[in-house]
């Protein structure tokens, strides 16, 4: 039985398997005699972990610094933008000009404090489950 159970679990890292005693209820008819017992495994899933990984650390620290990088570019976008052009060195046809790499870094940046705060979100719902399923 526990080699079949392993069998079975074999693909999965991440369970812990604990034991169960189960007993039939007597049957109404039947003679008064031994009642069968068998040990049923129960598998409990830890959202958290892949083996030794902790998947929600992992997530939080992503999302944390992915989300980090996202706000100092948008700062640094913003910042661009807001400079105005001045000509280089006297020359009147020629312009030193922000505005178009500040323009193109607030989008970039934008996606980076999107895809931190989805990661810092998905971290943060596994770890309610993972918290629920242990009755905390």
């Amino acid at each position: 039985m526990v080699r079949a159970v392993g069998r079975a679990l074999r693909g999965v890292r991440h369970a812990t398997l604990s034991w169960a005693m189960v007993t039939a209820p007597p049957l109404e008819n039947a003679a008064s005699g031994p009642t069968a017992t068998v040990e049923r495994p129960s598998v409990t899933l830890d959202p958290c972990r892949r083996g030794r990984r902790n998947v929600c650390r992992e997530l939080r620290i992503g999302g944390g610094v992915t989300l980090g990088l996202g706000l100092v570019g948008l700062g640094t976008g913003i910042g661009l933008v807001a400079i105005d052009d001045e000509p280089l060195d006297g020359s009147p046809g020629y312009r030193r000009a922000y505005r178009p790499a500040g323009a193109a870094v607030i989008p970039l940046a934008v996606v980076l404090v999107v895809t931190g705060a989805l990661l810092l979100a998905r971290a943060v719902r596994l770890e309610r489950s993972r918290r629920g399923r242990r009755g905390r």
